[in-house]
């Protein structure tokens, strides 16, 4: 069966610039959500719900289409992203 990549295609590999720009926009987006929910709870509350959500998984379901190394950068990327996003929160907290 043939697939398409949702990237453009750069001498047979996906575009990096595009795939990390759809993972920060994938998360950004997901915490946008997220907030309007942890915004009616406690921060360290909020804070231990958000290290529960399996930002990796998620991202390799979204990408289940694309080859092993593209889900790799973007479970790199997004688990990055995610753990910037708690250390602010723990910073906080402190």
């Amino acid at each position: 069966m043939y697939r398409l990549s949702r990237f453009k295609l750069v001498d047979g590999r996906p575009d990096e610039d595009e795939l990390l720009e759809f993972v920060d926009s994938y998360f950004f987006n997901m915490m946008t959500v997220l907030n309007a929910f942890f915004a009616r709870v406690e921060m360290a509350e909020a804070l231990s719900r958000l290290e529960l959500i399996p930002f990796g998984d998620l991202i390799s379901e979204e990408l289940s289409d694309e080859d092993e190394q593209t889900i790799g950068q973007a479970v790199e990327r997004i688990t990055e992203l995610a753990e910037m996003e708690l250390e602010v929160i723990r910073s906080y907290l402190e």
